[in-house]
């Protein structure tokens, strides 16, 4: 290229003249261009399809805004999340209480509770059949006769005895030819044992501590522990829970609750099986008896009825 003044040949990269400094291009934004070179110029006139393109042309939806299907997904997310929530409450109403009466199962199973019903329940079974029909049974004889004859009487108490404990924080009367176990203590609870071998009575006292108590959520659920933990300990299959005669009763001034239940032991007998608890003072309290069902009623009267009423609280 030439200079527009003098003529000189410029190079390819002067901007101005060398020999007297005229611009290379008089006028420079005329002839800049971004275009490539070979680009076919910028079109001055609006193509008559134009409106074809623009239908033709996709349409871009913003990425903020859902499409139905988007739509229904979160709905249906959000209708799983509100459905999980609502199962997750159910979950912690009804397992709460289960997991609490686990603990009260476990513990009674743990400390071999039942043993002693057991082995008064085998001791029971293994006495020897009535002798001749002529003989004459002793008063205690006649009273295993009796359970397994299937008669419902048992022999008035002579007298009474008194029983008290500071650790399970009771007193109470009981008959005087029945044997008071060595009370029995645990990290959790203490115990009162009262048995009537001949006849196969067994009658226990329990004091749960304080700290315990806290695991235990009512009457009810302590009730049901009781009767699972005699299951599992006999390894019963047949027990059936029953309505008690009173299943509020009045005990040393608390209203208790009564659970009864039945099944037969391994050696055939019927037995009666009977749960009262109580909360008192912040702790909880549970009697249980086993009986022979034919001498339950008896038993009650003669037996039981006097022992609740002779029961106070020490404290």
């Amino acid at each position: 290229m030439k200079c527009s003044r003098c003529a000189t040949e410029l190079p390819e990269t002067a901007m101005t003249c060398p020999d007297c400094g005229e611009p290379r291009n008089a006028d420079p934004l005329t002839s800049f261009s971004y275009r490539p070179p070979g680009t076919p110029p910028w079109p001055t006139s609006v193509p008559q399809n134009l409106q074809q393109l623009v239908s033709a042309a996709p349409v871009a939806t913003s990425g903020f805004a859902p499409t139905t299907p988007h739509i229904q997904k979160q709905r249906a997310g959000k209708a799983r999340n509100s459905a999980a929530s609502v199962l997750s409450s159910i979950a912690v109403l009804v397992i709460s209480p289960l997991i609490g009466a686990a603990i009260v199962f476990g513990l009674l199973y743990n400390q071999g509770y039942f043993n002693s019903h057991l082995n008064a329940s085998s001791s029971q079974a293994a006495k020897p059949a009535p002798a001749a029909s002529n003989a004459q049974p002793t008063p205690a004889t006649q009273a295993g006769g009796n359970t397994q004859q299937g008669t419902s009487s048992v022999p008035a108490p002579a007298s009474f005895k008194t029983a008290q404990d500071k650790n399970v924080n009771v007193t109470l009367r009981y008959p005087s030819d029945w044997a008071l176990k060595q009370p029995g203590q645990s990290g959790n609870s203490a115990i009162i044992t009262l048995e009537q071998a001949s006849i196969g009575i067994d009658i226990k006292v329990e004091h749960f501590t304080t700290t315990f108590s806290n695991s235990i959520s009512n009457t009810q659920q302590l009730n049901q522990a009781y009767i699972q933990s005699l299951a599992q300990a006999l390894n019963i299959q047949n027990i059936q829970t029953v309505q008690p005669g009173n299943s509020t009763p009045s005990i040393a001034g608390d209203k208790w609750l009564q659970s009864d239940a039945i099944f037969t032991d391994s050696q055939g007998i019927k037995q009666h099986f009977i749960v009262i608890s109580d909360q008192h003072s912040k702790s909880y309290y549970g009697i249980n008896i086993i009986v022979p069902d034919n001498l339950y009623k008896d038993a009650s009267a003669k037996y039981f009825t006097p022992i609740f009423q002779s029961l106070k609280f020490l404290s």
